[in-house]
C-alpha cells in the first residue's frame, strides 16, 4: 500500500505480483556438481528473479549461467525501462519527433505485441498509459503529489491511446502520431524478460526450468525428480503487506503464468479511499470495480502478462465474457461487493487445463 503522502520507489511500476513456489527441490540445490537440481537467484527491474533447473550443463558452473540470465536482464533493462533516462525506450519517449525513430528489434517487437493486445482488449491494456501512470504517481514519485483534477486529466487526453503508436519491423522503428506519447511497457516487460531468460537457458543447453520473474512464470520440461515444476496463485489479501498464502496450487507444463492483481499496490488517502496502480485508459481513473486478480495461462509469458493487466482493468463481468468469448485460459478472483465474499471462476479453457493435471477445480 502507499499513502499519498509517503514516497515509494521501485525500478519498474507495478505490483509485486507474489506467486508462491512449490518446487520440491532435492537437498543440495545449488552445488556445482552437474547432476543435482540448480537455483540462481537476485534482483532484476525493481522485483526478484528465480530461475530453477534440473542440471547443470558440462562445462558450465552456477557462475556462468548466472552471467548470462544477467546480462540478458540488464541488456532488456537498458533498453525498456522508463526508470532508466538513457533507456532506448525513454529516449523515444522523450523525442517530440513524429517520424520513425530507429530502436533495437526487440523493442519493436515487445511495442508490437503491445499494440495487438491492446487492439485484443479493445484499449483495456494501453501501451500509451505512461502519463497517466506518471500523473497518478505510480511512476516517477512526486514527493508534492495530489489526486489529478479533472482538467488535469483533460490535459493530456489526446496523448493517450494505442492507435498514436506505430511500429516497423524491417529497419526496427517506432512513430508516434503525437509528439509527446509517452510508452509503458512495464505491464509486458517482464514476460518477455522470462521468455528471454528461458531461450537464454536453451541456448545454454537447459531444457528443464522454472523461470520467475516478480511472479512472472514459464517452465518447460521437469524437475529433476520428474515432476512437473509445480507454482501457486496467491490468496488475494486485505491489507498490502500481508504474508503472501495460496489460493491454488497447479502444475505447470511447458506453459507461461502471469497474475495481476489490485491489492498490494495503491494509494490511500487520510479518508481510507483507495487509488488502485490499475489505471483504466478509457477513464483515465484508477478501476473502482470489485476483481481482485486475474492470471492467464499461455505458451508465452510476453501474452499471460499483458492480458492479465487488460483483464484487471475490464473487471469480473466484462473479463469473463472475453475469457468465455476468445477461449483464454483464465482465472478470475473478485467481490460481489467492496465487503462481499470472495468469488473464484476459471475459463473453461483453464478448467480443462486443470483437469487434464488433475487439480481440483472448484
Amino acid at each position: 500500500m502507499r499513502r499519498l503522502s509517503t514516497t515509494h520507489r521501485i525500478n519498474w511500476p507495478g505490483p509485486l505480483l507474489l506467486m508462491v513456489f512449490f518446487c520440491a527441490l532435492l537437498a543440495g540445490c545449488g552445488s556445482k556438481s552437474s547432476s543435482t537440481p540448480v537455483r540462481i537467484s537476485g534482483k532484476t527491474m525493481g522485483t526478484f528473479y528465480d530461475v530453477r533447473f534440473d542440471k547443470l550443463p558440462e562445462g558450465e558452473s552456477e557462475k556462468s549461467v548466472q552471467q548470462k540470465i544477467e546480462t540478458e536482464l540488464n541488456r532488456i533493462n537498458d533498453l525498456m525501462s522508463t526508470w532508466k533516462p538513457d533507456s532506448q525506450l525513454m529516449q523515444f519517449n522523450n523525442s517530440t519527433s513524429t517520424d520513425w525513430y530507429p530502436v533495437d528489434p526487440d523493442v519493436s517487437k515487445v511495442v508490437g505485441h503491445a499494440i495487438k493486445m491492446s487492439w485484443v482488449t479493445e484499449g483495456r491494456f494501453d501501451v500509451t498509459v505512461g502519463p497517466l501512470v506518471e500523473l497518478w504517481n505510480f511512476g516517477v514519485p512526486k514527493e508534492d503529489f495530489h489526486v489529478p483534477t479533472d482538467e488535469e486529466l483533460a490535459a493530456i487526453k489526446d496523448r493517450i491511446g494505442w492507435q498514436l503508436v506505430t511500429t516497423r519491423k524491417i529497419q526496427p522503428a517506432l512513430k508516434k502520431s503525437h509528439p509527446q506519447v509517452f510508452l509503458n511497457l512495464s505491464a509486458i516487460a517482464k514476460g518477455f524478460a522470462v521468455d528471454q531468460v528461458g531461450a537464454v537457458l536453451e541456448q545454454t543447453g537447459i531444457h528443464n526450468y522454472l523461470v520467475n520473474i516478480g511472479g512472472e512464470m514459464s517452465s518447460r520440461g521437469k524437475k529433476a525428480n520428474g515432476e512437473l515444476w509445480s507454482v501457486a496463485i496467491e490468496q488475494p489479501t486485505s491489507t498490502a503487506d500481508a504474508a503472501p498464502s495460496v489460493l491454488k496450487a497447479l502444475p505447470l507444463e511447458n506453459m507461461a503464468l502471469a497474475t495481476s492483481g489490485n491489492y498490494r499496490n495503491f494509494y490511500e488517502d487520510a479518508s481510507g479511499n483507495r487509488y488502485s496502480h490499475t489505471i483504466d485508459p478509457r477513464t483515465e481513473k484508477p478501476v473502482t470495480h470489485h476483481l481482485l486478480s486475474a492470471s492467464v495461462l499461455a505458451q508465452d509469458c510476453m501474452q499471460a502478462d499483458a492480458l492479465a493487466t487488460g483483464l484487471m482493468v475490464m473487471g469480473p463481468e466484462e473479463a469473463q465474457r472475453m475469457g468465455e468469448e476468445r477461449d483464454l485460459a483464465i482465472f478470475l478472483v473478485f467481490r460481489t461487493s467492496e465487503e462481499g465474499s470472495q468469488i473464484e471462476w476459471a475459463s473453461p479453457r483453464f478448467e480443462k487445463y486443470l483437469r487434464e493435471h488433475d487439480v481440483k477445480v472448484d
